[in-house]
């Protein structure tokens, strides 16, 4: 049985190889783009893995004339964006991509009203975060110049 092709993002992650340490750093189109975004990650300090996530709510995408440069990533645990991390932060975990970011917001109050709310330390473990990602950006820490990995 042939299994259905539907649009997918890969996300990568930075983990800091002295304290172990994992954040989010980017999101690429296709491997090409992923791998061209991953030697930016790779050093000393840092290596760099790729995670796969279906687009929940791909079948916008078909109703779109022109891709979006945008992609919403719902992630729990971890900083919210533009948030410094906190030594208590745990590190993120990709849950969910959408086109939408109202999709994405939906998506994220549906799972934070999962949570148990007896215990802080399940409730922080389990918050959920939307950030708002662009296609081949890279975080300034990672020395990468503003200028965006373009799609191949």
């Amino acid at each position: 049985m042939l299994k259905a092709a539907y649009p997918s993002v890969l996300a990568l992650f930075s983990h800091q190889k002295e304290t172990l340490q994992e954040d989010f750093v980017g999101v690429a189109r296709n491997r090409k783009q992923a791998d061209a975004m991953a030697e930016y990650v790779e050093s000393k300090m840092y290596s760099c893995w790729i995670e796969e996530v279906t687009i929940n709510d791909w079948y916008r995408t078909l109703l779109r004339k022109l891709p979006s440069d945008v992609i919403f990533l719902v992630f729990r645990s971890g900083p919210a964006q533009e948030e410094e991390r906190r030594a208590d932060d745990f590190d993120p975990e990709l849950v969910a991509a959408f086109t939408s970011k109202l999709a994405a917001e939906r998506c994220a109050v549906a799972l934070d009203r999962k949570v148990a709310t007896g215990n802080p330390l399940h409730t922080k473990l389990n918050q959920h975060h939307v950030w708002e990602a662009h296609y081949g950006f890279l975080p300034k820490y990672l020395k990468a110049d503003g200028i965006p990995i373009p799609a191949c």
